[in-house]
């Protein structure tokens, strides 16, 4: 029971998911139909500068991107989720190389901070830990704890021994 529950992706990052596809297909769309069909217009509104049909270009090709990392992550894949990680870097950087660092860059967090907090919970799934390394009877903070401890009996012995040496010397 409790195998099959780790298989599902879960609500909150299939929302995000879906969400996030929507954005992104809407976002493609608007910047094909503004780079292909008013192109013209877009030229004489920008006085032939080509670095606003090359933002959107480049927009373009993050966008289709994302909406492939997104499709991966959908499928379960670990590449998924460093493509549309490495892509949304992508598109922070590309915002702030044309238009500078504003208000609307904190905007361009909020999903994919939400996406990797719930990737976070769902770790497992993407195999970025195993299930066989984690337990029930013992959490990986019991095993930190033991681990120190026994570091420290070790480390408390040999400076013991240490002193005994000096001190049999000395005498």
């Amino acid at each position: 029971m409790e195998n099959n529950k780790s298989l599902n992706l879960g609500p909150g990052l299939l929302t995000v998911l879906i969400i996030e596809l929507i954005f992104s297909s809407i976002g493609m769309v608007m910047i094909f139909l503004s780079l292909f069909i008013a192109r013209k217009q877009l030229l004489e509104a920008t006085k032939g500068s080509p670095t606003h049909a090359s933002y959107l270009l480049i927009t373009l090709i993050i966008m289709i991107i994302v909406i492939v990392g997104v499709i991966l992550i959908l499928s379960k894949k670990k590449i998924g989720v460093f493509t549309y990680f490495i892509a949304q870097v992508a598109v922070i950087i590309n915002m702030i190389a044309n238009s500078g660092l504003h208000l609307n860059i904190v905007f361009s967090f909020i999903i994919p901070v939400l996406m990797a907090i719930f990737i976070w919970h769902k770790k497992e799934l993407f195999g970025f830990i195993s299930k066989y390394w984690t337990t029930k009877d013992s959490s990986t903070n019991a095993r930190a704890f033991c681990i120190s401890r026994s570091f420290i009996n070790n480390f408390h012995r040999i400076l013991s021994s240490n002193n005994n040496s000096i001190s049999n010397i000395k005498k």
